[in-house]
């Protein structure tokens, strides 16, 4: 005699249950209920209503999720579609910046080796590369975008990223002409100087915040043997003029490297810079001294100090 559980299995594979299974919806189908999806708009009047943004939040992470699901479903039933893998790609992308466990990391690595041309695979590794802790980890991350997509900008940043790590320790090069005072700086010129090197840009919020802090540091080490340089990630064209102004209103008084192509710059894209603030330290021998010294620097600079005069 059969069991229930013996029949509930030759039900499941009997050739009616499959007949009788949903047939995967069209591509036209899910995109439609994709496009009608649209995100919270914001009130700025009401940015201070803890109330009201922990509402927004939540209305928003709703609307991602159902985004998320819809994508997966076109990716899965129709793979070849010219949308299913750009919207997978924003799946993933935005579940790696929300959490780290061991089903994104999974579907990430089946996306990159269903799409190894595709340009968002690199990217996608990026992100899992910044999402990961140990540092041998992120850098073996690093090492593949180099090899296996080396001519795409993703690697360009991914060499940066070598650069910081493997570079600790040895001479840090910089020569620019203070966009300020259209004085000659160099690291040769401030030789015997512990130097702090701050990645930023006028329309960076979190910079912005910071620079009464940087402010503070500045004028308490100055006279100390201690520079500041300032390396700007503003736009090309008015760019240099925010800058100057935002200098002149906030009384900023060190150098200030206007590399004038934003995100392009050549610098600061070939030290891996993909996120605002970044605050290097060298030390008073000319040698890179930390890649990661925002919010380490009250710490830092004195340490630096005694260690150079003994």
């Amino acid at each position: 005699m059969k069991t229930i559980w013996q029949f509930a299995v030759l039900l499941l594979l009997s050739p009616l249950a499959l007949l009788a299974a949903d047939p995967p919806r069209s591509a036209e189908e899910i995109l439609k209920d994709y496009e009608q999806l649209k995100m919270p708009a914001l009130d700025g009047t009401k940015t201070t209503d803890q109330q009201y943004i922990r509402q927004y939040i939540e209305e928003r992470t709703k609307v991602l999720e159902q985004q998320g699901d819809l994508a997966a479903e076109l990716y899965k039933a129709h793979p070849q579609h010219p949308r299913a893998a750009q919207l997978m790609a924003m799946r993933l992308a935005q579940k790696l910046s929300r959490a780290q466990d061991e089903d994104v990391l999974r579907e990430v690595e089946e996306f990159v080796a269903a799409n190894p041309k595709n340009e968002l695979s690199p990217q996608l590794l990026m992100m899992k590369a910044m999402r990961t802790r140990g540092k041998d980890d992120r850098l073996a991350i690093y090492r593949r975008i180099v090899a296996e997509y080396p001519q795409s900008q993703t690697a360009a940043s991914a060499k940066g990223q070598i650069r910081q790590t493997e570079e600790v320790g040895k001479p840090f090069d910089l020569a620019f002409t203070d966009a300020i005072t259209d004085k000659p700086v160099s690291m040769k010129g401030l030789s015997g100087k512990v130097v702090v090197i701050d990645f930023w840009a006028t329309w960076c919020g979190p910079c912005v915040a910071e620079m009464p802090k940087m402010k503070e540091l500045y004028a308490q080490y100055k006279d100390k043997g201690v520079e500041f340089i300032g390396v700007s990630l503003d736009q090309p064209g008015e760019g240099l003029n925010k800058l100057k102004q935002f200098v002149e209103d906030k009384e900023i008084k060190w150098p200030q490297y206007y590399q004038g192509q934003g995100w392009q710059s050549d610098f600061s894209g070939s030290w891996g810079i993909n996120s605002i603030p970044a605050v290097f330290v060298v030390d008073a021998q000319g040698n890179l001294h930390s890649t990661e010294a925002r919010g380490k620097l009250e710490e830092m600079i004195p340490e630096l100090i005694k260690k150079r005069d003994g």
